[in-house]
């Protein structure tokens, strides 16, 4: 009889506070006013992807926590602030909106590029050829011109100042597909060495 692994499909990301969390969430609740049912992430839920891995076999994830361990190597901890909005494929038309965020010294690009590096060299994990981009999604859209433009959304807000993030490692998370959207659960967390 052979033996089944479990697929596991996971990412690499960097989680975010509490505190930005609570600013973030207040914000989603102006945006659904003006945005209407859009497939909102609930702030418990918000968090940096870093490297979209996939579906993987349970038996290979020691060779990708090997390499996101490597990747944290030489890795300072690094303060990131999270402010605006932006979208993806286009401000006018967002298919998902997200908070932007900003990293001065350099630190959270060059992490990015260990990740996908190590990764790639250890795990056999695919490079990703899209430039990264750091970005916290705070929305899908369900259909096609359901929302208005970003700079329309973001008048609508107080504040997009949604604060810093003291950062000093990241974490291997699973999602799981369910109906009411994706759920995140922490596989393993690696501390800045």
């Amino acid at each position: 009889m052979k033996n089944k692994n479990n697929i596991l499909r996971c990412f690499a990301a960097i989680e975010i506070d509490e505190e930005c969390r609570a600013a973030l969430g207040e914000a989603l609740g102006r945006l659904r006013e003006f945005a209407g049912e859009q497939k909102w992430v609930a702030p418990d839920k918000m968090h940096l992807t870093l490297k979209f891995i996939g579906e993987v076999a349970d038996e290979r994830l020691p060779l990708i926590s090997h390499g996101l361990r490597r990747a944290c190597r030489e890795t300072v901890p690094f303060t990131m602030h999270v402010e605006g909005l932006g979208a993806f494929p286009t401000d006018r038309r967002p298919k998902v909106l997200f908070a932007a965020v900003r990293e001065r010294s350099g630190e959270l690009e060059r992490l990015a590029g260990k990740v996908e590096t190590e990764l790639a060299e250890g795990a056999a994990i695919k490079k990703d050829k899209r430039t990264f981009i750091p970005h916290i999604t705070l929305c899908r859209m369900r259909r096609k011109n359901g929302c208005p433009g970003v700079a329309t959304l973001a008048e609508k807000l107080d504040n997009t100042d949604f604060g810093d993030v003291n950062v000093d490692g990241l974490a291997l998370m699973q999602s799981k597909l369910t109906r009411r959207g994706a759920d995140y659960s922490v596989i393993e967390r690696f501390g800045f060495q």
